[in-house]
């Protein structure tokens, strides 16, 4: 949260960098650029405020849309801050999926952080490829491309016209398999985003303190590495990267305590320090 005002002054005066940045255009001369951004209520203003404050001008090619995620404790209240020309308050959205796409999903669940604080953990998925069909398979079963090929891909078998049935599963096969990440910032309880996480490739997940210390990181609203292993194990995950470790876990042996303190929890291997 705190460094989001910095990237947005950034990403509005950014420059096109042919060597660093292939596939996305930030020119000035490229036409308007949009980027939303999702978080709590209150986002708007407090963006408005620092940009303001801040004196960033605003960039008439570089909007920003500010969708919030509704609070625990108040819903569809109305931004208080003087607008900034860059931002554009585009509306509350509930927990649950937020963003929808043609090639992904994302999902929200609110999780546990400290009182009077509203965090939320999210998963990205990818949206399952049609199934890929076997050209040369297809051919040999009297098919040629064209409108039936969309059933074979959707798993339905279709009907030739001389009456022959062509399985959908003789001539097709699964599609590159979708992935799922989960990211959790900042909590002492994630388990609210479990149901959303389950079968995740990979669980970011903060593990601030030692299993020892889980009083104290309870007080403070966080995790332990024993913790961020039990939330990758509830979801069934496949690995678990670990971030957020404090500052006095700074020498190698401290950071390799926690990540085996995490792979007992996990019960995998597969546990990377971030």
């Amino acid at each position: 949260l705190w460094g989001l005002p910095g990237f947005l002054a950034t990403w509005s005066d950014m420059k096109t960098n042919e060597n660093k940045i292939k596939h996305i255009r930030y020119g000035r001369n490229q036409g308007p650029r949009e980027l939303t951004v999702y978080g709590p209520e209150g986002l708007y203003d407090y963006l408005c405020s620092t940009l303001t404050y801040s004196q960033v001008p605003p960039r008439s090619n570089a909007a920003v849309k500010v969708v919030e995620i509704a609070s625990s404790e108040s819903a569809n209240r109305n931004p208080k801050q003087k607008p900034h020309g860059s931002l554009v308050h585009s509306g509350i959205v509930e927990e649950g999926t937020i963003v929808e796409t043609s090639t992904h999903v994302v999902s929200c669940a609110r999780i546990v952080h400290r009182p009077g604080l509203d965090a939320y953990g999210f998963v990205v998925e990818e949206v399952a490829l049609p199934r890929k069909v076997l050209v040369e398979e297809a051919r040999r079963a009297g098919l040629t491309p064209g409108p039936l090929y969309q059933h074979l891909q959707a798993g339905q078998d279709v009907v030739l016209q001389d009456g022959t049935v062509v399985k959908a599963d003789d001539v097709t096969q699964e599609n590159v398999r979708p992935r799922k990440v989960v990211i959790v910032g900042d909590t002492c309880d994630a388990s609210a985003l479990v149901p959303l996480a389950e079968n995740a490739d990979i669980v970011v997940h903060e593990a601030t303190l030692e299993d020892e210390q889980w009083i104290l990181a309870r007080r403070h609203g966080h995790s332990t590495a024993g913790g961020a292993g039990r939330f990758a194990a509830k979801a069934k995950a496949k690995a678990l990267i670990l971030t957020h470790m404090s500052s006095r876990h700074h020498s190698v042996k401290h950071l390799e305590r926690l990540r085996e303190q995490a792979r007992k929890s996990f019960g995998r291997q597969e546990v990377v320090l971030g």
